[in-house]
């Protein structure tokens, strides 16, 4: 796996980081491991696929969502939106 940094990653950083400081000041326990920006293209896989190089995938972010994983479901839940101002490519 590999992660380019860019300037966008840089946004989301800080975007993080104020989320942090906010909750603990809120006074929420946090687990303490780095943040790692994912998504996740696949779960539950019966055999392993194997690795093949890949174009990089650019989109357009506007917002950004608070996302319940619903247990037992294999869903999620959207709880709260929030827009940004001139969403990074």
């Amino acid at each position: 796996w590999h992660w380019t940094y860019h300037s966008g990653q840089i946004g989301l950083l800080a975007l993080q980081a104020g989320i942090v400081q906010r909750l603990r000041e809120a006074g929420f326990g946090l687990e303490e491991r780095a943040f790692a920006a994912h998504l996740t293209l696949a779960r539950r896989i019966r055999e392993p696929l194997a690795p093949e190089p890949m174009e990089a995938v650019r989109w357009r972010v506007d917002s950004f969502a608070l996302v319940e994983s619903v247990r037992g479901e294999g869903a999620y839940r959207t709880l709260a939106e929030w827009p940004l101002e001139g969403g990074e490519t």
